[in-house]
């Protein structure tokens, strides 16, 4: 784990917590630490994982329980609907996104027949339009969403950042794991959350719609810090 990394971690505790000194002092320990168990990272390790994935896996983890963060299994991926509708984070929500939410949220796989086929084609064609709707009144009210990419496990983690912390660290690579997967801030990763949906209601859709402009390319550390 280089300085770059390690300054990384700690703005990144500090930007997405809205500087909670608790988490932040936790990264610090973490940092200063690094953890090397399941339990003290908060999700399953193989035990090749360098001290700086871990040390980000630790740091997604802590960031999952503030307020600003939404996150679900695969399985469970509709909680992520509930999850944003429950705290009631927007005033109201695009209504692109509500006529989708409804549809999806009525959708049983265990139907047959033409109902399924009138569904499954309304995901496919509403999906796109609906997640870059729900994102941009995000954005309008100045809490754009981002994804904290952790390269691994059935879980995705979107958070809620300021303004000005989305345009610092939009798709961002911090590092990679020992398998040479990226580890990143991105954007919105709509292009997972599909698989996941269609995961949790045992659906083959195949690829994601197109127009969800993910997954862009990353932007080096040095760009935050020359």
């Amino acid at each position: 784990m280089d300085v770059f990394q390690q300054k990384a971690l700690l703005r990144i505790a500090h930007d997405f917590s809205r500087g909670d000194t608790v988490l932040v002092a936790s990264m610090k320990a973490t940092v200063a630490n690094p953890p090397a168990t399941t339990e003290e990272v908060g999700c399953y390790l193989s035990g090749s994982e360098t001290p700086f994935e871990n040390c980000f896996r630790k740091l997604a983890s802590l960031l999952s329980k503030t307020p600003y963060a939404s996150s679900a299994e695969d399985k469970y991926a509709l909680e992520i609907f509930d999850q944003w509708i429950a705290p009631k984070r927007l005033r109201a929500f695009p209504e692109k996104f509500t006529d989708f939410f409804s549809k999806f949220s009525a959708y049983s796989d265990d139907e047959s027949g033409p109902f399924v086929a009138e569904a499954v084609n309304q995901l496919r064609n509403e999906f796109a339009e609906a997640m870059l709707a729900l994102e941009g009144a995000f954005v309008k009210i100045g809490q754009p969403l981002l994804c904290i990419d952790t390269g691994a496990g059935d879980t995705i983690l979107f958070i809620n950042t300021e303004l000005h912390v989305a345009d610092l660290w939009r798709d961002t690579k911090i590092g990679v794991t020992y398998q040479n997967t990226e580890l990143a801030i991105r954007s919105p990763m709509w292009d997972e959350l599909w698989s996941h949906l269609c995961y949790s209601r045992r659906l083959d859709l195949g690829d994601p719609p197109p127009g969800l402009k993910c997954p862009q390319s990353l932007k080096s550390l040095d760009t935050i810090f020359p």
